[in-house]
């Protein structure tokens, strides 16, 4: 009988060559960073990303697990924001901090190229066109309804 072991669950912060490599690959860098969430900067951001080891892919999207994760790198690294990513078989913490202020709150966004933009089309039954203006419609109205919320400034609860 075959008694099938565990992996210990397992974090390695990635070395500055190889997180440039990965920042550097297309597939990796669709979900970046793109702005402070505390300063507002779109300037630029020093990148850590970590190795997770020890997760079957099977199990990398459950929250349970990424919670794990979390408090694994915020003991071992004091890093309270990440984004999980697999790559090439890989699965990785990515996180980024302002240069501008240092907060570690920065926000990632998803780059829509037009590889993907075809794909959400295909799926869609929609154009090309039809897909960006729809994209484009709905990032615009994020960013009003993010600005109404910065200009009346935190919400008071009763």
């Amino acid at each position: 009988m075959s008694r099938r072991m565990k992996t210990a669950l397992h974090v390695v912060k990635v070395g500055d060559k190889q997180t440039t490599a990965l920042t550097e690959s297309v597939p990796f860098s669709r979900l970046s960073p793109t702005h402070c969430h505390s300063c507002g900067s779109t300037g630029s951001f020093k990148r850590q990303v970590f190795h997770i080891h020890g997760v079957p892919e099977s199990k990398r999207a459950e929250d349970h697990l990424q919670e794990s994760v979390r408090q694994i790198l915020f003991r071992q690294f004091g890093v309270s924001h990440v984004f999980f990513k697999t790559h090439q078989n890989d699965f990785y913490a990515d996180s980024a901090i302002c240069c501008s202020c240092g907060s570690p709150d920065v926000v990632f966004d998803i780059e829509f190229t037009d590889d993907i933009i075809a794909a959400m089309a295909a799926l869609t039954g929609d154009d090309c066109a039809k897909t960006k203006a729809c994209l484009e419609d709905t990032a615009n109205a994020i960013r009003r309804h993010t600005q109404t919320e910065r200009e009346s400034g935190p919400r008071r609860t009763v």
